[in-house]
């Protein structure tokens, strides 16, 4: 009876050592943060306000870096940040990944704009652009 006990933790373990695989995980569009910006602070109706922009991941997980400017629940606010693809079998190698981009927004009406840019998990930066007539 003792043998077979055994043989049991025996199995057990020999089950539980077989799954030694690197976890695997994906994401799609993993917000990544907005290391650099230009946002200008006037621009003109029915004239595309131009915003430059750097975006960064800090290892080889990281992929399709972008960034990206949404339209907020109403005209006048905007919320720039950047994102990537994350895919990783259980290690990362520490590379310094980098996105420039030009994103736009047309403003059609006067008034003052307000871009909100996440600058790391925590903290945002807001900036106004004043539009008026040409």
């Amino acid at each position: 009876m003792k043998s077979l006990k055994l043989l049991f933790v025996f199995f057990l373990v020999s089950i539980a050592s077989c799954n030694l695989e690197d976890p695997y995980t994906l994401m799609t569009g993993v917000t990544i943060y907005v290391s650099e910006k230009t946002i200008p602070e006037t621009g003109y109706i029915n004239q595309p306000v131009n915003i430059s922009a750097t975006g960064n991941a800090y290892n080889i997980c990281y992929s399709s870096l972008k960034i990206n400017l949404i339209q907020g629940s109403n005209n006048f606010n905007y919320t720039l940040f950047s994102s990537a693809n994350y895919e990783s079998h259980g290690t990362c190698g520490e590379i310094l990944l980098t996105c420039d981009s030009i994103v736009s927004f047309t403003p059609k009406t006067v008034g003052n704009y307000i871009i909100t840019t996440w600058t790391d998990p925590y903290h945002f930066e807001k900036d106004t652009v004043v539009v008026t007539e040409p």
